[in-house]
């Protein structure tokens, strides 16, 4: 991880920390998904709470956020926990929490979540496959957790 990103994912990290403790729990992260229009069930966001959270205190540090940021890079087998980190890695760009980031944003966190840059073919196909309206310049949170996942699929 370069020193761009970690500062984007230290800023993202912050943005969730809403009451500037260091740590991310539940409410916070129920709050930002509620934010970004994305129902996650409360079982469901506690076991991708556990699956990041290093020592079993149901929060998150900077720290376990950037362990499973860079697992994630080196994951030949899908099975890496990707589901919270679409949050974190969105919010590098979305410090706001408006629900949107541009094409060009989404292009560059789908290549750090490969590791490499995507070649141009898979950036047009990116382009043709997103469901999203002629000419906009925006992909929503929804749309990102989408092309992650068809990502994920097709390369396990």
């Amino acid at each position: 991880m370069d020193q761009e990103e970690l500062s984007r994912l230290s800023q993202a990290f912050a943005v969730l920390d809403r009451n500037k403790d260091g740590f991310v729990g539940e409410e916070d992260l129920k709050t930002a998904f509620r934010k970004l229009k994305k129902a996650v069930p409360i079982k469901t966001l506690r076991d991708w709470l556990w699956e990041v959270d290093s020592d079993g205190d149901a929060l998150l540090t900077l720290e376990d956020v950037a362990h499973t940021y860079l697992r994630i890079r080196t994951d030949p087998t899908g099975f890496e926990p990707y589901n919270l980190l679409n949050l974190f890695q969105f919010l590098m760009f979305d410090v706001e929490m408006s629900g949107y980031i541009t094409m060009q944003e989404c292009v560059f966190l789908l290549s750090c979540r490969s590791g490499k840059l995507l070649d141009p073919a898979s950036v047009n196909k990116f382009f043709l496959e997103a469901k999203i309206n002629r000419g906009a310049k925006e992909v929503s949170f929804a749309e990102f957790c989408r092309q992650v996942e068809v990502r994920r699929v097709l390369t396990s």
